[in-house]
């Protein structure tokens, strides 16, 4: 606005002096030059004394017919005819529009241009755009060149209010005619607060209340959203559209479209570039993780140091690049292309050639969503959309789940990533799930769990077999599982891994179920919970061998149940060590801790697990051949097993105690725990019992 009213100002005080001044607005792609010219246009329009000092002569934006000054002054009273609907216009560019020689137009042109300030009043108010353009590769003879200065400058016939993208040798040659002839004027991008100030604007002109309730805490996106378009006002609006309403389909068409029409724009700029500047720029632009200093340059240029330095220098000093000092420790410098859009645009066309999901707007997403909290919210929210199997717009959810695999650790990118691939699976899209897991697999497999399920997930893809079946109900549960702990309901998801725990421990893997349950020991809350996951993680650390670790395991749920109070559990888990420590064949520690477990479970009378002390200790006297003892023990164990009608406690006991007794000479006693112990075990399914059954059947043989 403060431009504009300059520019207003300035129209009204010059407008009948001869040789007037004329303006020039520079300012990058997207900064809002044709924008700012319909301001001017409607100001005027707007203005009674405007009104009566000017005629607006506005060109299209892309003026690609004019290549000479007569097809300018053609284009004139083209404009002029629709403007004035005066009949004699258009009568005589069509007499003109066929003559071949220029001199003949302009000779019969200028003269009539003239007459018509003298008899209106009015100044020529010419509005054209790209005028770099015009300037350097229309207007090739610079005849045209001195002519149209001519023209501006010998009456006040016409004034001109000119926009380029840039700064071009027609206006900084000491050697063109056009040379110190502009009032120039930059038209930066927003500031900040200028973004801020934007799409605050927007968000109330769509009455998006829900948002400017909680507009402070926005503020990050939006600082985000201003370093990712360099202030670009088109950028920001365009990216508006995500924060505001998640369009990421329209804005990546627009995108997408954007880059098309400033294409031949950016690659003309670089052609006018040696080999080595146009290196230096797509280098710098593609560096968009790493520190932009002097060193990572020349690195990334594989030049020396002393030649990037001064590579540098020139292309800053040329209005290319622009440097600042490193924040950190004032010695360093940082770099970056100056036109923040340029810049964007190189990195555009780089992830165009080499990603389905466009680095550029991976990027965004980087920036707006640095917490890990808000992205897992941001994806609950995405989930619970796409399961509503709302057909449109179904794509845009999935695309956005898609740009967020790509935020955070390796983890939480594999998990996501997995997840995705999953729902792919089961949308019938085996191909886009298969290039999913390909993205996953670039990652180092840092983890049991993820590298397993990656596996799983590449035999559900390539398998027809209905078998697979137990794949998908296994994915399904650890999808819910990541998906529950993403709601925040913690001890569910707790709950949901000690499922699927079960179930790995079937089939024997033990190293990925140890994972999985350390997975969900970070998010149990519920001292009862952590014992539980604990005394799980410590069976697993035993199959695989490794005692210490499971001691150490062992350890953690003793701490938690003496704290709370859990005799019973203290009890249990001082079995468990004492049969670690066994294991480890340090049997004084292993008979100090079994009983202290059996002191622990007579005094709270837990039946259970008195019977399970009594057996193990029972057991390890037997180890030291001390069978009279052990007989003891077990027989009381026996005895508790019988009251319980506890089916694994009758054959674990019954199996050994019937073994003693038949060795102490106890026949009858023996077969009858045997037979108990066989008829228990059969009836629950265990598959030790039929090596009783073999025992009986053998003894019976002997006996006849």
């Amino acid at each position: 606005q403060e431009i504009l009213d300059d520019l207003i100002e300035k129209l009204g005080r010059n407008a009948t002096k001869r040789g007037g001044q004329h303006y020039l607005f520079i300012g990058p792609r997207g900064i809002g030059k044709t924008h700012f010219l319909t301001l001017v246009e409607n100001a005027i329009e707007q203005s009674e004394k405007l009104r009566n000092l000017y005629t607006v002569i506005r060109f299209p934006e892309e003026n690609n017919r004019i290549l000479s000054f007569a097809d300018l002054l053609l284009g004139i009273i083209d404009i002029l005819a629709e403007k004035d609907q005066a009949a004699e216009w258009r009568v005589l560019h069509q007499s003109l529009a066929a003559v071949e020689k220029d001199e003949n137009i302009i000779d019969a042109i200028v003269p009539r241009l003239k007459r018509y300030r003298k008899e209106s009043g009015k100044t020529l108010l010419l509005m054209v755009e790209n005028l770099d353009s015009l300037f350097t590769e229309q207007m090739k003879k610079e005849q045209d060149i001195h002519r149209f200065r001519s023209f501006l400058m010998d009456s006040p016939c016409a004034a001109l209010i000119g926009t380029s993208p840039v700064y071009f040798p027609g206006i900084y040659s000491n050697k063109s005619p056009f040379y110190d002839f502009f009032d120039i004027t930059p038209l930066e991008n927003l500031s900040e607060d200028e973004t801020v100030a934007l799409i605050r604007k927007n968000l109330e002109w769509e009455g998006c209340d829900n948002i400017l309730k909680s507009f402070d805490e926005y503020m990050p996106k939006i600082y985000a959203l201003h370093t990712m378009t360099g202030g670009n006002p088109r950028l920001t609006v365009l990216l508006y559209e995500l924060m505001a309403h998640d369009n990421l389909l329209d804005v990546k068409v627009q995108f997408q479209k954007l880059l098309d029409q400033i294409s031949p724009f950016y690659q003309d700029r670089m052609k006018d570039l040696a080999p080595q500047e146009r290196a230096l720029l797509e280098t710098i632009a593609l560096m968009r993780d790493t520190p932009r200093t002097p060193a990572a340059i020349a690195g990334r240029l594989r030049m020396k140091p002393q030649q990037a330095s001064s590579l540098l220098k020139r292309m800053t000093e040329a209005g290319y690049l622009t440097v600042s000092e490193n924040p950190q420790d004032k010695r360093s410098r940082f770099y970056r292309i100056k036109e923040g859009f340029f810049d964007l645009w190189l990195a555009m066309s780089e992830s165009r050639l080499h990603r389905k999901r466009l680095n550029y707007l991976a990027q965004f997403f980087e920036s707006y969503y640095r917490d890990r909290m808000e992205r897992e919210q941001k994806r609950k929210e995405l989930w619970e959309k796409l399961e509503k199997d709302v057909e449109y717009p179904k794509q845009n959810y999935e695309e956005l789940l898609g740009y967020l695999s790509d935020l955070g650790n390796e983890d939480e990118r594999r998990k996501s990533k997995i997840e995705l691939a999953v729902h792919e699976l089961k949308d019938g899209k085996a191909s886009d799930a298969g290039e999913l897991l390909k993205e996953v697999e670039l990652f180092k497999p840092s983890s049991a769990v993820l590298g397993w399920i990656t596996e799983k997930t590449n035999i559900w893809i390539n398998s027809d077999n209905e078998s697979e079946l137990d794949i998908q109900k296994w994915l399904d549960g650890m999808v819910e599982y990541w998906k529950t702990q993403r709601s925040g309901d913690l001890e569910k998801a707790v709950d949901i891994a000690q499922s699927l725990a079960v179930d790995l421990s079937g089939k024997g893997l033990h190293k990925v179920r140890i994972e999985l349950l350390n997975d969900a020991l970070q998010n149990a809350s519920r001292p009862a919970g952590r014992i539980s996951l604990l005394l799980d993680i410590a069976n697993g650390q035993r199959m695989l061998g490794n005692l210490s670790e499971a001691l150490g395991s062992l350890g953690q749920a003793l701490i938690v149940s003496r704290e709370i109070g859990d005799r019973s559990g203290e009890g249990t888990i001082l079995n468990n060590i004492g049969q670690i420590y066994s294991a480890r064949g340090d049997y004084d520690t292993a008979l100090k801790y079994l009983e202290e477990s059996l002191k622990i479970n007579r005094e709270i009378d837990d039946r259970s697990s008195l019977a399970c002390s009594l057996f193990n200790i029972g057991i390890f006297e037997l180890r030291r051949q001390h069978i009279e003892k052990a007989a003891k023990l077990m027989s009381e164990a026996w005895q508790i097993a019988v009251e319980l009608k506890h089916a694994k406690a009758l054959f674990n006991i019954g199996k050994e105690l019937g073994m003693i007794q038949l060795e102490r000479g106890c026949r009858d006693e023996g077969l009858k725990m045997l037979r108990i112990a066989y008829e228990a075990g059969k009836a629950a399914g265990f598959p030790d019992a039929d090596k009783i059954r073999a025992v009986l059947e053998k003894l019976a043989s002997e006996e006849e």
